[in-house]
């Protein structure tokens, strides 16, 4: 039983980061009054229960959507984003926009 417990614990990291991460290359912006929305080449991460493939960065994330618009007018659209699987909304919600 120690066993089993111990192999959980070590993959749980793994599947959760798995849900609330994408990597890919932002192919598509556009703004709502709510924020920036950005989409991936590879889809949205697996934990986002929101039908869309639109991620939201908050209006409020100012730094973030300054970022994410310095990175897609430099041509350097490959990034990882990490969001907020239990955010509400129509949008996963992003909490992280990590240019790669």
């Amino acid at each position: 039983m120690k066993y089993i417990l111990l192999v959980l614990t070590l993959f749980s990291p793994i599947t959760f980061a798995a849900e609330t991460v994408q990597d890919g290359n932002v192919t598509n912006i556009t703004s709502i009054k709510e924020g920036l929305l950005i989409i991936l080449d590879t889809g949205k991460p697996s934990g986002c229960k929101q039908t869309s493939g639109w991620m939201l960065i908050p209006e409020e994330n100012k730094t973030m959507v300054s970022v994410a618009l310095a990175m897609h007018l430099a041509g350097k659209k490959r990034a990882a984003i990490y969001v907020d699987i239990h955010a509400p909304g129509g949008y996963c919600k992003v909490i992280q926009y990590d240019p790669l």
